[in-house]
């Protein structure tokens, strides 16, 4: 006790905590996980010590809909010198660089905030942001496109459209990119862009439209994009494709795939999937919906599969979908499932019935070979999962885990403890298989 009074008073003497006196390098690493650069700075009253370390913190992260009182008005000339104030130290190189001002400034002003980062040798660049009309093209600045230390590129242009320039130069360092919700006007410009990422292992393109500048195939507009990255790992579709198509070529890394393809005509569908599959055979995770895995691949195509997610309704995606799924792929050996609908009282009644309804041999050769886990993704309690999770533990002989990820932490405390209960009650094929219930982040 007098150890512990003596050491305080020692400190208080000092007039500094043991906290404050960690090195700079690891208070950097403890700033850095705050919630935004706002509340980084807000640190800079505890003392003399913290009065300006928040300047030599090697991340910023800015977001317009971040302020103390979510009800005060947004002050668009305070956020816009707070922010040139924030990346005004030159000479410290930025780790990372986050803005998020929605449509508030005009492009001129964003790209001096851009020109600042890639000064300071920023490596991974995350935007969010939008200018002018809907139809209007935003040209990213030239400093950007040619900055030799970006490692991560993530643009998010709300639907707006992206103009790209025609002699890119290209990202040596890239690893990640991620271009969302934006309208593009040449697929041939992003087939450039991405042959000069030779480091590139994670791409998504998501929500991405295509305006009118489209080259003529049969009589209707078409545009092309070839992804072909030999070093990529991961790869994310997630877009309103219409009248344009992804193709692949050369992908040997790719180890998993998110393809989620809408809005062209069934056959033309089938058409592009085809043609992307062709290059993306040898994956071992996908990311898929039905319809997709149903008519448009051969699972012959798909060899070395051993994980499958599937996004689906139940009356998109009945038990007889399933089995027929397991039937095709006898090698996999995890199976995630999103079931996202309730259905009508009469389609409950047939799901009750449903496994009934399998021949119980049939069952046992579907899914005894390699099928070792399943797992129900944004999982809530709904009763076309458990009835589904029924089936699977009925017939599942290999079944080692069956995990239900649960999407609703306040639903999470009392709900998974009752799931665990009804679940433990069911007859398993597998004596060794276990229920797990988790509340994913």
């Amino acid at each position: 006790m007098e150890n512990s009074k003596q050491s305080r008073t020692s400190e208080d003497k000092d007039g500094v905590d043991m906290f404050s006196k960690l090195p700079d390098p690891i208070l950097h690493l403890i700033l850095s996980h705050l919630q935004g650069t706002e509340e980084v700075i807000r640190t800079s009253i505890l003392s003399t010590r913290w009065r300006n370390l928040w300047t030599s913190v090697p991340s910023i992260d800015i977001d317009y809909s971040r302020r103390l009182n979510p009800h005060q008005e947004f002050k668009k000339n305070k956020f816009e010198e707070f922010l040139s104030r924030v990346l005004e130290n030159n000479s410290l190189d930025l780790d990372s660089f986050r803005l998020s001002c929605a449509n508030y400034y005009n492009m001129p002003t964003v790209k001096q905030w851009i020109d600042a980062a890639v000064k300071r040798n920023v490596k991974v660049l995350d935007l969010m942001f939008c200018i002018g009309d809907e139809y209007d093209e935003i040209e990213l600045p030239n400093s950007l496109m040619t900055c030799d230390s970006l490692e991560v590129l993530r643009l998010y242009l709300f639907g707006r459209c992206l103009h790209l320039p025609y002699r890119c130069r290209g990202f040596s360092r890239l690893r990640v990119l991620e271009l969302n919700d934006m309208m593009l006007f040449d697929g041939g410009l992003v087939t450039d862009l991405l042959k000069k990422c030779p480091l590139l292992e994670d791409l998504k393109l998501k929500k991405l439209a295509f305006g009118q500048k489209m080259e003529m195939v049969d009589g209707d507009f078409h545009c092309s994009i070839q992804i072909s990255c030999p070093k990529l790992v991961f790869l994310e579709l997630t877009s309103y494709i219409g009248n344009f198509n992804f193709t692949s070529k050369g992908l040997d890394s790719l180890k998993k795939a998110v393809i989620n393809l809408n809005g062209s005509p069934p056959e033309l569908m089938r058409r592009n999937i085809c043609e992307l599959f062709a290059g993306i055979f040898h994956v071992e995770s996908l990311s898929l919906n039905p319809f997709t895995i149903l008519k448009c691949i051969d699972a012959a195509s798909l060899p070395n599969l051993k994980t499958l997610e599937l996004r689906t309704t139940v009356d998109d995606f009945p038990m007889d979908d399933l089995i027929q799924t397991l039937q095709q792929y006898t090698r996999l050996e995890a199976l995630h499932l999103i079931i996202q609908d309730v259905f009508s009282y009469q389609r409950r009644n047939l799901w009750r019935s449903a496994h009934l309804k399998l021949d119980e041999v049939e069952a046992r050769r579907i899914l005894t070979c390699h099928l070792t886990r399943v797992e129900f993704v944004e999982f809530n309690g709904e009763n076309p999962s458990l009835l589904m999770a029924r089936s699977l533990l009925m017939y599942g002989d290999a079944l080692e885990e069956m995990v239900f990820s649960w999407g609703d932490k306040d639903k999470y405390p009392r709900k998974s403890m009752e799931t665990l209960k009804k679940m433990s009650k069911y007859r398993k094929a597998s004596s060794t298989v276990k229920l797990i219930t988790l509340l994913r982040e």
